[in-house]
């Protein structure tokens, strides 16, 4: 993984992730749900999954009143993956293979899959740091169509990419 990558997940973390927490812990504390409740981190179009990673191991276990977890959905895993999952977990043994887990998917199958099992108990944070082009008009219709907590995605590569790209985007 390159610094470049490291940099733009960090940052990505400290912009958006306490925003992120704070709307999940708000359809928690409105829910029906007392006891056991969770929040889960999707990071869509995820790579190495860094970005979700930092979710996990920035919000140990009893910092939050709900439980978190991680899901990691890419096309395939890169050995990177589970490399970083390693080095992280030395540091922050929380995250580890039960707390964040790799689902190697095309995004139109998870969000097929996912839609069906949209869980009552648990506040769903979408999150993609590089889905590219019009991916990322798919990772917002997903978060919407599941009702997300929240969405938070820095888009690349957009321009051109799609027909009808907004001349402001290009």
């Amino acid at each position: 993984v390159d610094a470049k990558e490291v940099a733009e997940s960090i940052e990505f973390y400290l912009r958006s992730g306490k925003r992120a927490i704070g709307a999940a812990r708000r359809v928690l504390k409105n829910s029906d749900v007392t006891e056991d409740q969770s929040m889960v981190v999707k990071d869509l179009c995820s790579g190495h999954g860094l970005t979700g990673m930092l979710f996990a191991a920035c919000n140990p276990p009893g910092r939050l009143k709900a439980s978190m977890r991680v899901l990691l959905v890419d096309q395939s895993e890169p050995q990177s993956h589970s490399i970083l999952r390693d080095l992280i977990s030395e540091v922050c043994p929380w995250v580890n293979q039960d707390t964040v887990q790799f689902f190697e998917a095309d995004l139109d199958d998870y969000v097929t899959k996912s839609l069906s099992d949209v869980a009552t108990d648990e506040a769903s944070i979408i999150i993609s740091t590089h889905a590219c082009g019009s991916l990322t008009d798919d990772v917002i219709r997903y978060a919407v169509e599941s009702r997300a907590a929240s969405v938070s995605v820095m888009p690349c590569c957009y321009t051109g990419t799609a027909k009808g790209t907004p001349y402001g985007v290009q």
